[in-house]
């Protein structure tokens, strides 16, 4: 096994969650029949911004939904490092079931 394929092992990419405030803005999204929260992830701040003023979102709550659409992907589907500690706990466990 290479080393990149090894270091890549140690890394589990997770995919946005949506927070309260999200699911909330993802329901009205879907009251008012326009994309899904989903589609929003990859369309740029201005377009995100004209959506969620066609829903009725006053201009606080869009820059507060525009600010979690930023941040929790960011936070939530970067690729997060197991750590060392935990694999050694897992490699144990698996040698005591080969014994």
């Amino acid at each position: 096994m290479s080393a990149a394929a090894a270091k890549n092992e140690d890394f589990f990419p997770y995919r946005p969650l949506l927070t309260p405030l999200l699911q909330e803005a993802k329901i009205c999204l879907r009251s008012h029949r326009l994309p899904a929260m989903s589609e929003l992830w990859g369309w740029g701040v201005g377009d995100q911004a004209a959506i969620l003023q066609v829903a009725d979102f006053r201009r606080a709550e869009r820059r507060t939904i525009l600010w979690e659409l930023e941040r929790i992907p960011r936070l939530t589907s970067a690729p997060c490092t197991v750590s060392a500690a935990a694999r050694e706990d897992e490699e144990e466990g698996e040698r005591s079931r080969v014994r």
